[in-house]
């Protein structure tokens, strides 16, 4: 990695603690346990390769995502909350995926469908915030 990568992915680092919304830090959570699994399953099992052909490249775009939903959908909550449960679902089920890859050595999509899904039907009861519209500090500061 060079010096401008190096930076790139600071500032992106930065940027992503900046999420103040319920969804905007689920995202960001959902996205964190992928990389970190990702990390995880490349370090101990011999011989595995990142799967994405944009490898190391998909690292900001990631970190950002919570921000990129959060300030694109600033006023509008339900759309935040379907972006929250969709990505969530997504990066928890490539997270189980990656773990079983490291703990079994083999890839176990079903894992991570049955995990996806799960987080998807029953994630309220889990992270309530991401999937609950409620008023944020700003717009009671306004009225």
């Amino acid at each position: 990695m060079n010096l401008k990568q190096w930076v790139a992915c600071v500032a992106v680092a930065f940027i992503t603690g900046c999420t103040t919304t319920p969804q905007g830090k689920a995202i960001d959570r959902a996205n964190y346990a992928d990389i970190a699994s990702t990390g995880l399953a490349l370090a101990v099992v011999e011989g595995v390769t990142e799967a994405n052909p944009l490898g190391i490249a998909t690292i900001p775009i990631k970190l950002s995502m919570g921000y990129v939903v959060e300030r694109g959908y600033a006023n509008d909550c339900h759309t935040r909350v379907q972006y929250s449960k969709w990505l969530g679902t997504f990066f928890y089920g490539a997270t189980a995926n990656n773990i079983s890859i490291a703990f079994a050595g083999a890839a176990a999509p079903a894992v991570g469908v049955v995990v996806g899904l799960s987080y998807y039907l029953f994630g309220e009861k889990v992270d309530a915030g991401a999937f609950q519209c409620v008023p944020d500090e700003r717009s009671k500061s306004k009225k």
